[in-house]
């Protein structure tokens, strides 16, 4: 997410997720898991998965 305005006004400037797995391994953008599948199910509600079942994992980012 880049940016977000309600009524005119900036809300967010920028967001982004990151992931690890195990305790040894460096942090990674979510971005390099895959690439996003994005699904809209109305004008208010976005689903963005990353990974399936290829990976062994995923990540999926609702916005409501």
């Amino acid at each position: 997410m880049f940016s977000w305005t309600v009524d005119g006004q900036q809300q967010l400037f920028q967001q982004w997720f990151w992931y690890r797995i195990g305790p040894n391994n460096a942090e990674a953008s979510i971005d390099t898991i895959s690439a996003p599948l994005i699904t809209r199910p109305d004008a208010k509600t976005a689903y963005i998965t990353y990974g399936g079942a290829a990976n062994g994992y995923s990540v999926e980012v609702d916005y409501v």
